[in-house]
């Protein structure tokens, strides 16, 4: 949790100093899991850093990686009949937007290079088009906790309170203000 909370805080920062952001998704095919879990947890991260994600789906890339040749050609079907599973129950328009774009993006042309042997400058020069990044992300990128780091956090503020409880009791105020400041960073 605590690594959640640090990326989640920090790495928001570092992108809301860019200048323009271009959101690259990377999807392994070694991380897939069961109707692609993996990536539908992943899209829950980014529609909670990009609240308004349906305005900014143009900049997205997909990049498949570690596929082999054989499966390369399943990633269309793959991305569809995920899709198809979850349109009608789930509620999030963000969500199923981002999930339709992986969608209509491998319809034509799947980004699944292989990484040892490919030139990179082809996938360079696929990604690299200007007119395709978030300009200003500094007002688009929000910084977020997983429930997991929710939960984390609430339980070290508790821990926090406790020991500013028992410290007060026993008159012990040089650990009352050490924990207070404390809570204050962390609110922070």
């Amino acid at each position: 949790p605590e690594v959640d909370v640090a990326n989640g805080i920090g790495i928001i920062k570092a992108l809301q100093t860019c200048k323009s952001v271009k959101p690259v998704v990377l999807i392994s095919y070694t991380a897939l899991g069961y109707r692609m879990n993996c990536v539908r947890e992943l899209i829950r991260t980014l529609v909670r850093i990009i609240p308004s994600i349906q305005d900014y789906l143009s900049a997205f890339a997909y990049v498949f990686t570690k596929f082999p040749d054989d499966q390369k050609q399943s990633i269309k079907a793959m991305a569809l009949g995920t899709y198809k599973s979850i349109a009608e129950e789930e509620k999030d328009e963000g969500y199923r937007a981002l999930l339709a774009d992986i969608v209509e993006q491998t319809e034509d042309n799947v980004l699944a290079p292989d990484l040892l042997n490919d030139h990179p400058k082809i996938l360079l020069k696929k990604l690299a088009d200007p007119r395709n990044f978030i300009e200003d992300p500094s007002k688009v990128f929000q910084p977020f906790l997983t429930e997991k780091s929710k939960s984390a956090v609430n339980l070290q503020v508790e821990k926090h309170k406790a020991n500013i409880l028992r410290a007060f009791k026993h008159h012990h105020y040089p650990i009352v203000q050490i924990k207070l400041d404390e809570l204050i960073a962390l609110q922070s």
